[in-house]
């Protein structure tokens, strides 16, 4: 099987090592110096139960340069999906299966067809990719890029799967065994379940995203303060709130999706905080800003992540992206 993935950093990074690693033919999509990097030394992969560093079947600046992938996993951030719409038409129009594993609202979930603002802008990424060849992705697992070439893993490989139609099953089912093979964990959900997870984890990044963005805090330390830990519960609420405007009940309280957090997620820096930090361009728009458009369309109020919303896109318009405009890659 020859797989590709397309986004090699904190998260697609650890995934795309363990995939060759375990005998799967990989190749790997990057840029700038990440991808000179990987393409010369292959890619070294700290985890806590030591180093690897793992070269790949291809190493290419873009997904059409691949040979005929079978299943592609898209791990770049969801504002960086529209500039690969045509790369993944392609890809989809042979055949190939297309795993989603982005943060926030993905474009396959809004039921109309428009997605809002910052995840499918023209709407081609909707209207062009055939939804039974999409399969949805939940990333629990953590990273972060320390220098070109290398890659910190943190948390569990634990990626919840599921089709975006149910003609997609039989595709959701051999993304799963496939992750499964290369030692991670992927309960295979059906594509009602994958909706909830979306929701469930969507969540968690609203309210988590923003707040260690404005504070500079990593996720301990916020849970280590019960005025933020109060902030994060309504923003939960109203997040969740949406989610049933929408569809989806996620059959739980944010009481309880903020007790899961705290027993679950590591001390560690948010990927908002990771690209505060590093000048780059923020997923504000699709973690914050659609829920919002969302809870406008169904009358829902979400005063919380409107202020949220409202601070962080001040401190992106002041503090980000006059870096993020000369970066380069994902």
């Amino acid at each position: 099987m020859r797989v590709a993935v397309i986004g090699v950093g904190g998260i697609g990074g650890p995934l795309a090592a363990r995939l060759q690693r375990s005998g799967v033919e990989t190749a790997v999509v990057a840029r700038g110096g990440h991808l000179d990097a990987i393409r010369t030394q292959g890619l070294e992969v700290i985890a806590p139960d030591g180093r690897t560093r793992t070269p790949f079947a291809q190493v290419a600046d873009d997904l059409r340069a691949v040979a005929a992938p079978e299943i592609v996993f898209v791990c770049v951030k969801a504002h960086q999906m529209p500039a690969l719409a045509d790369a993944l038409i392609a890809a989809a129009d042979t055949g190939a299966t297309i795993v989603t594993m982005q943060n926030g609202v993905p474009f396959w979930m809004v039921a109309d067809g428009a997605a809002p603002p910052g995840i499918d802008p023209d709407g081609r990424l909707r209207r062009s990719l055939s939804l039974d060849r999409l399969v949805g992705a939940v990333v629990h697992a953590s990273g972060a890029v320390e220098a070109p070439g290398v890659v910190r893993a943190m948390g569990r490989p634990l990626y919840p799967i599921g089709p975006v139609l149910a003609s997609g099953r039989s595709r959701a089912a051999v993304v799963a065994e496939l992750l499964r093979s290369a030692g991670c964990e992927a309960p295979l959900l059906d594509e009602d379940g994958i909706r909830r997870e979306v929701w469930v984890k969507l969540a968690g990044n609203a309210a988590l995203n923003p707040v260690s963005a404005l504070t500079r805090a990593t996720v301990g330390a916020i849970f280590a303060d019960a005025r933020l830990c109060a902030v994060i519960e309504k923003a939960m609420a109203e997040t969740f709130a949406v989610a049933r405007a929408c569809g989806c009940d996620p059959h739980m309280s944010a009481a309880e999706r903020l007790a899961m957090a705290q027993r679950t997620v590591a001390d560690v820096q948010t990927s908002m905080l990771q690209d505060v930090l590093a000048g780059r361009a923020l997923e504000l728009e699709p973690i914050v800003g659609a829920v919002r458009e969302l809870g406008t369309r169904h009358g829902i109020p979400t005063p919380t992540l409107d202020v949220l919303y409202a601070l962080t896109s001040a401190l992106e318009r002041s503090a980000v992206r006059p870096i993020a405009a000369a970066s380069r890659g994902f």
